[in-house]
């Protein structure tokens, strides 16, 4: 075990000026049941667990934790609001992981509290309400059902299917949720580009739109009014007139043109009744950070991203809320893909000015083992009583088929 800490008080200045600024309002349990872990888990755990953490200031404190070869961590979530590894607990000869586990992690102390085995069918992150299973049919199709697990009896019941689609280089499966509802599409199901709206609690399908649009492999953000599209990097492209952000209606049959600009988009967060797109620029070479203040028809903000942030041009996974901002993190424009990717810095987003800062650099060098350098991904990283945690991994070694590292960032605040 080596847990290791580095004082982060270069950028910090800067970024508690910038939250100083105002980051006012815009506008006016488990699922599976607990096991306890063998002797060699518990034994593995006990050799992992950190010292006592000591923050200092307001400057950005960086540390981080090994985790142990023989699990494979492949995400971290928030489940009973605490942040949860998540690993594959095992893999039966000739057959795929049948047990999934999580681990509790202990914050500041970065020390692993329990460790429960479950079915790899359930999501303990769904944390009682509606999730897509997908079921492969025959070669290039896929069936979707809703399941949903009782987070009474942690019993699991997955309902009929609701959607079928083939899976292309163009089509795959994207979904959101929010507010009450699990929204899904897909371009290639056998009528047509189909948009679902499914009940969170119920897992009933109460909406069912088709969009003869047909954008292909769109980001999805989910609103108080309804739900949100604009078109990612490995889908349609916006051309001469610009990418269209579309916009759908709770009970709207519907997929209405709410704006077009730029060429497509990057990232896409929502929070209460606002919702904020990373817009990549026709040139290719800039972006902007656009708000919606409700479903058009212009932008409440709309404005470029400047400074060392603004080369940083990939797609990315994007943290946090309207209330205490967007955190995020990306290795340097130059870093070569399939080497070490250098230091990682954490960025945050000011949802009021759209302007990026540099929060940290991670130390030492490091390589996100399952996107090459490409920045934050969905699944690494959480924010949690005012620190941003993430996965990575260094390859150093060859036993872990998972993350091997856990950074904790604490984040600085005015």
């Amino acid at each position: 075990m080596s847990v290791r800490k580095v004082h982060a008080a270069v950028l910090a200045l800067s970024l508690i000026a910038v939250i100083s600024q105002g980051l006012a309002p815009l506008g006016a349990a488990a699922a599976a049941p607990s096991k306890a872990p063998g002797r060699a888990a518990a034994a593995e755990m006990a050799s992992l667990q950190p010292g006592p953490v000591a923050l200092v200031g307001r400057a950005p404190l960086v540390e981080s934790v090994d985790l142990p070869a023989s699990w494979d961590f492949d995400s971290i979530a928030m489940i009973d609001g605490r942040p949860t590894l998540l690993a594959d607990a095992g893999y039966p000869a000739g057959r795929g992981p049948s047990r999934c586990m999580d681990v509790a992690v202990e914050v500041p102390s970065l020390r692993f509290k329990k460790v429960r085995r479950y079915s790899c069918n359930t999501d303990p992150t769904a944390q009682g309400l509606a999730y897509p299973v997908l079921t492969a049919t025959k070669v290039f199709n896929a069936e979707v059902r809703i399941a949903r697990t009782n987070p009474v009896t942690g019993r699991t019941v997955t309902g009929p299917v609701v959607m079928t689609f083939g899976q292309y280089s163009t089509s795959r499966l994207v979904y959101t949720s929010g507010y009450g509802s699990l929204w899904l599409y897909d371009v290639d199901t056998p009528r047509g580009a189909e948009l679902l709206r499914v009940s969170s609690t119920s897992g009933k399908a109460e909406d069912r739109i088709f969009l003869p649009q047909r954008p292909v492999r769109p980001l999805l953000a989910a609103e108080q009014d309804g739900l949100w599209m604009g078109i990612s990097p490995g889908g349609s492209m916006g051309g001469s007139k610009g990418s269209p952000f579309y916009f759908v209606r709770d009970g709207g049959k519907i997929a209405t043109l709410a704006w077009r600009g730029g060429n497509n988009v990057l990232w896409a967060m929502s929070d209460a009744g606002h919702v904020w797109f990373d817009m990549l620029n026709v040139n290719g070479q800039s972006s902007n950070i656009v708000r919606f203040d409700g479903p058009g028809p212009r932008p409440a903000l709309d404005v470029r991203v400047t400074g060392a942030a603004a080369g940083w041009l990939t797609q990315e996974a994007v943290l946090g809320s309207g209330a205490e901002g967007f955190w995020t993190m990306e290795w340097p424009p130059s870093t070569n893909e399939g080497a070490s990717c250098g230091a990682a810095t954490v960025l945050f987003i000011n949802p009021v000015s759209g302007q990026v800062s540099e929060v940290a650099r991670l130390p030492g060098s490091v390589v996100d083992e399952y996107d090459g350098c490409n920045g934050l991904d969905d699944n690494e990283g959480v924010i949690y009583n005012g620190r941003f945690l993430v996965l990575t991994g260094s390859l150093q070694s060859t036993e872990a088929n998972g993350y091997t590292q856990l950074y904790a960032v604490s984040l600085p605040s005015s």
